[in-house]
């Protein structure tokens, strides 16, 4: 039931380590979701693309060669766990696989948890991908304080929904009922458990309003900052999210959680700040990181340049 395209790409001893996690994959998810029809495709022969990946239009999970990756990424369990997962839900499940599942924020976020939660049950400690990127000890860490309301994009939210799943003791005979309900919607996983319900319920409610000037509010949270003139952000968190964190704040750092090389960021209460260039300032992407003390909740990202003056 195990299909290897390009076995030849790696040693003998790699392809027998990825056969063996990948057969034992197989069997923990038939054990708990019933039996697998169809071969699992691997490629080690992938091309353009520089990380693991399932690609649900072929049906295969990639491993490619790439620099930042140790090993093409076969030897952190976790991921191909994970990856293994998303390519035998989609098989077994239809709702699933659905391109409204495949392709909606909401859809992507429970593939990811809930491929996040398998390779957890797996394999229980601290820590999603070790062994995995050669810059980064391991990806994410499984029990955390983030918000799905507050994560943005469908890895980050599904992390928040990964801790709310262990946090709540979800089982998997739970997620075997979600699955089975063909009803591959967020309301209808937190249906399994009223405890889970009434957490992703009050997640629900939290919100962040950012009040930008004195440029035009972006969308996309685009700017483009002229010397003279460094922009001003307020955030303000609603009723709920201070009731829930009432020691909210914010801080801005890079994607590696650095402080910004090409801005400087002032605030007076962790709540309203001035961006402005520095000289010969770049293109910086930034990360306005929420944190409830020093318990992170959520985060959005800014997208920043400097406008001659």
């Amino acid at each position: 039931m195990l299909s290897i395209q390009g076995a030849g790409k790696v040693s003998g001893e790699q392809l027998q380590r990825l056969r063996q996690r990948a057969e034992k994959a197989v069997d923990f998810f038939e054990e708990n979701f019933g039996p697998v029809s169809q071969p699992l495709k691997i490629d080690l022969e992938a091309k353009g693309t520089l990380s693991t990946g399932y690609n649900a239009d072929t049906a295969t999970i990639s491993f490619p060669e790439a620099r930042n990756l140790v090993d093409r990424g076969m030897e952190s369990v976790d991921v191909v766990d994970h990856e293994i997962f998303h390519a035998l839900v989609a098989q077994q499940f239809p709702a699933s696989g659905a391109p409204e599942a495949l392709n909606s924020p909401e859809g992507q976020m429970l593939h990811e948890g809930l491929a996040d939660y398998f390779a957890y049950k797996m394999n229980p400690d601290s820590h999603f991908g070790e062994n995995y990127r050669k810059d980064r000890d391991y990806l994410r860490s499984y029990h955390n304080d983030l918000t799905v309301s507050l994560s943005p994009g469908s890895h980050a939210r599904g992390n928040a929904l990964t801790a709310h799943l262990l946090r709540e003791q979800v089982e998997l005979p739970q997620i075997r009922e979600f699955l089975q309900s063909g009803d591959f919607r967020l309301s209808a996983l937190q249906e399994v458990s009223p405890r889970l319900k009434a957490a992703l319920v009050r997640d629900a409610s939290f919100a962040v309003r950012d009040q930008v000037g004195p440029y035009p509010p972006s969308a996309i949270n685009r700017y483009r900052i002229r010397p003279d003139q460094p922009l001003e952000v307020n955030f303000q968190p609603n009723a709920a999210l201070v009731e829930a964190h009432p020691n909210f704040r914010v801080d801005w750092s890079t994607v590696e959680g650095l402080p910004s090389q090409h801005y400087s960021i002032q605030s007076p209460d962790g709540r309203s700040f001035l961006v402005a260039s520095k000289p010969e300032s770049q293109p910086e992407k930034l990360v306005a990181r929420y944190y409830d003390g020093q318990r992170l909740i959520g985060s959005e990202p800014y997208y920043l340049s400097a406008k001659a003056g």
